[in-house]
């Protein structure tokens, strides 16, 4: 009897280790991972901005006989910078929802000019004024600001196309809107009409505001590199802005007494356009943090039409010009999911 029973015993025990063998799973392949479980996510980006859009004239420089233009003043919001931040929810199915919102700031401050003998016009209501030829002291200087910010509202859905590349289609819509000031010093000695010596002063400023909203459509895709944990992302986006453009101006002309103040302000609708891409490369930490990747990347980002330029000639201050901002830059990003 305990012969048998010892026996018994021994022919089990392999079938029992041979069972729990395959009851324990293997290791997974990276790419046999399974697809993640719905839930947030959210986004926090910085980033560094150069614009190389559209210059902006501020002022002329003419000649006497005849009155015409010699040289042209231009001033651009160069460099700045800015932030942006989303929370979305993503579905098991691989449908899912974002918001998204980012702010720029651009500036620069260091045109200024002599303007020698020649009459000087600054884009204002006012470019001309009796006794505006300047002595060789003379200066003009201006100084812009540009800031805008955009809000999207977009789903998209995630498609994974063989084991390392994923694409994410999405649509949606954007709001933006886009302040721009200009602000001038001119000041000189003037000749009068009888040839008395005067001090002359003008400070003007212009505001030109847009805000637009529209549809938004793109693609974004990342390719993981090698079985690394490092991928190659890129995305692609454009939209349709129908928004009203404003555009403000304001001088202050001091000669020969209290100042001069005159005001205007137009209005008037603008269709603008918007397109951006980016490309960088991700490196996931989830093995180390659970949940978390970084992104370094390089973004350009066109917005045509959302500013506005005041053409000035001798005589008169008149035109407009559906002026454009392009910007491109470096960005930081990080992407956290709970």
């Amino acid at each position: 009897m305990y012969v048998r029973v010892s026996i018994s015993r021994q022919r089990l025990l392999p079938a029992a280790l041979i069972a729990l063998l395959l009851a324990i799973p293997g290791p997974l392949h990276a790419d046999d991972k399974p697809p993640p479980a719905g839930g947030f996510f959210g986004t926090f980006e910085g980033h560094y901005l150069d614009n190389f859009g559209e210059r902006t004239r501020w002022g002329t420089t003419a000649s006497l006989n005849p009155i015409r233009p010699i040289a042209n003043f231009y001033v651009l919001p160069k460099w700045g910078g800015g932030g942006r931040v989303g929370l979305g929810y993503r579905a098991t199915a691989g449908w899912d929802v974002v918001a998204l919102g980012a702010a720029d700031w651009l500036s620069r401050g260091d045109q200024q000019v002599n303007a020698g003998f020649a009459p000087v016009f600054i884009n204002t209501l006012a470019p001309i004024f009796p006794g505006n030829l300047t002595s060789p002291n003379s200066q003009a200087t201006a100084d812009a600001q540009l800031a805008y910010h955009y809000v999207d509202l977009e789903g998209g859905y995630n498609l994974k196309l063989g084991t390392s590349f994923d694409l994410r289609l999405f649509g949606g819509a954007r709001y933006a809107n886009f302040d721009q000031n200009i602000e001038t010093t001119f000041s000189a000695v003037t000749s009068g009409f009888l040839g008395a010596v005067t001090p002359f002063q003008s400070d003007t400023r212009q505001e030109t505001s847009y805000w637009g909203v529209g549809p938004r459509v793109g693609a974004s895709s990342r390719l993981r590199i090698c079985e690394s944990p490092f991928y190659l992302v890129t995305s692609v986006s454009g939209s349709v802005l129908f928004g009203d453009m404003r555009v403000r101006e304001s001088e202050s002309i001091s000669l020969l007494g209290p100042a001069f103040n005159p005001q205007n302000t137009m209005y008037t609708a603008r269709t603008a356009y918007n397109a951006d891409g980016e490309m960088g490369v991700l490196y996931d930490i989830s093995p180390i943090l659970q949940g978390l990747d970084v992104t370094v990347g390089y973004r350009v980002a066109g917005w045509f039409g959302v500013n506005d330029t005041r053409t000035a000639s001798p005589f008169f201050a008149s035109g407009e010009s559906h002026a454009n901002v392009a910007t491109q830059g470096t960005f930081l990003r990080i992407n956290v999911r709970y």
